[in-house]
């Protein structure tokens, strides 16, 4: 199976960097290798084999991965592939009709079934749905980093990007999914469960087939909520007052990011952040979201009515190490760095008694 990025590559690869080998433990010679090989990869336009510096929170541990390992997971968007038509029939209906639009499941159990001949691509998601969305986004990045000036369609595409960046996450769906989408979760399978007792009445394998319909719905229920989490129509950061400004720095510290960016904290909360829930609301001026794009440049999103709508600022090294600690407690397990320093943080962080969040 494929690996599908949650933060994606033409962001993680601007964190490459040509000094990941300092942080292999192996004999000088072994080092000089890598070192070696790693200069050569970063040359190469294929970026999934760029070196990039983690931080693993949960083994306190500094690393080296290729960037195709960072911030993805096997398969993560992936439509699970059931050999059988009724689980087919399920796929293409979630898919073609949202699961969340109060109808019924099927009306026509038999016509229902149909819809399992039709083939089902198993990657559309990741290659349609959020290949869309994320290459948008990539195409903008240039302009991002060098200073320039959006108008009005591209602003909608970053907000619609980080709005989507933080329900995209495994943390997202490990801790949040289930809370979020219970109810419809429940609605359906309690739909499927009354028809059991008569299915079984007519035939055996209907009655079994139901059964595993209803084992399915949470995965397909976690599909749709990807696929609208892409909609182009759905763009709540602007909905909100969202305002962008394009932080910049030339100093020594760079900015990190890490496998759960854009999670709303409050500035002034930070040393909080593992303690306290999510702000209430991103109306909530003095709540922000940061999604760096390089170790230069970062995104700060804020509903806060004295910040322009669109800006690029300059800022100095305490405000990033201070953009930097609160990425690295709310990262989950991987701290994306951009070279083989940890000394990037505010001075009170110990990052080796970092956990993972609580929540994303």
């Amino acid at each position: 199976m494929p690996l599908h990025h949650y933060v994606p590559l033409s962001v993680i690869s601007e964190f490459a960097s040509a000094e990941s080998w300092k942080v292999v433990r192996a004999s000088r010679k072994e080092k000089a290798r890598i070192a070696r090989l790693d200069a050569e990869a970063i040359k190469r336009v294929d970026k999934r084999k760029w070196p990039i510096c983690i931080y693993e929170k949960d083994k306190h541990r500094l690393t080296r991965k290729p960037a195709e390992k960072v911030c993805s997971q096997i398969g993560l968007y992936r439509v699970p592939n059931y050999n059988y038509r009724e689980n087919r029939a399920l796929i293409r209906r979630s898919l073609e009709n949202s699961l969340f639009d109060g109808k019924p499941l099927f009306e026509n159990f038999d016509e229902f079934l149909r819809l399992g001949d039709i083939p089902v691509d198993l990657d559309m998601i990741e290659r349609v749905q959020i290949g869309e969305i994320d290459g948008k986004f990539a195409g903008l990045l240039p302009l991002l980093r060098n200073g320039q000036q959006l108008n009005d369609e591209q602003i909608s595409i970053i907000l619609r990007f980080v709005a989507f960046a933080r329900f995209r996450t495994p943390t997202w769906r490990r801790v949040y999914f289930s809370k979020a989408y219970g109810e419809p979760v429940a609605r359906l399978k309690q739909s499927l469960e009354a028809q059991r007792p008569v299915a079984l009445m007519f035939d055996v394998q209907r009655w079994a087939s139901l059964g595993e319909l209803i084992s399915l719905i949470d995965d397909l229920v976690y599909n749709m909520a990807i696929v609208l989490s892409c909609d182009q129509h759905l763009n709540v950061l602007r909905n909100a007052g969202a305002r962008i400004l394009i932080l910049h720095t030339e100093g020594s510290a760079p900015f990190i990011t890490c496998d759960n960016p854009a999670r709303p904290y409050h500035t002034d909360r930070i040393r909080r952040m593992l303690s306290e829930p999510l702000p209430p609301g991103f109306q909530d001026g003095k709540s922000q979201i940061v999604y760096p794009i390089s170790p230069k440049s970062c995104l700060l999103i804020s509903s806060n009515p004295s910040y322009p709508s669109f800006a690029h600022e300059d800022i100095k090294a305490k405000h990033v190490r201070a953009i930097n600690t609160a990425l690295a407690l709310m990262a989950d397990k991987e701290i994306v760095l951009a070279g083989p320093s940890i000394s990037v943080f505010e001075d009170w962080l110990d990052i080796g008694k970092l956990q993972p969040i609580p929540g994303p």
